[in-house]
């Protein structure tokens, strides 16, 4: 069954309007540079609250999209994550990849 096995956790990148002091700023670009993490093998029964606690024990969450079937509404079994900060969401990568929720 889905999410039976090890979480898939891989990086990448955004770049939203700034929002916070505290996040990691781009003056060049005027746009905070958050990460953005793919969240693959979860449970269907996964949500955005369950997912939040888990990644914010490694860093501030700023999002996070558990995303859905648009006809059906059912989970598809993966996610995504935004963090605020770039070395927080690389430390989050790296306890949580491979491990069960």
């Amino acid at each position: 069954a889905q999410g039976d096995g090890e979480m898939n956790v891989r990086s990448g990148s955004a770049a939203r309007p700034r929002r916070h002091a505290t996040d990691d700023f781009d003056s060049e670009t005027g746009f905070t540079l958050l990460k953005n993490i793919y969240v693959g093998n979860i449970p269907f029964s996964a949500s955005d609250e369950e997912l939040k606690a888990l990644f914010s024990a490694h860093g501030a969450v700023s999002r996070v999209n558990v995303v859905t079937d648009r006809e059906t509404g059912s989970p598809r079994g993966f996610a995504f994550v935004e963090m605020t900060n770039d070395k927080e969401g690389e430390a989050a990568i790296a306890a949580l990849n491979g491990t069960s929720m």
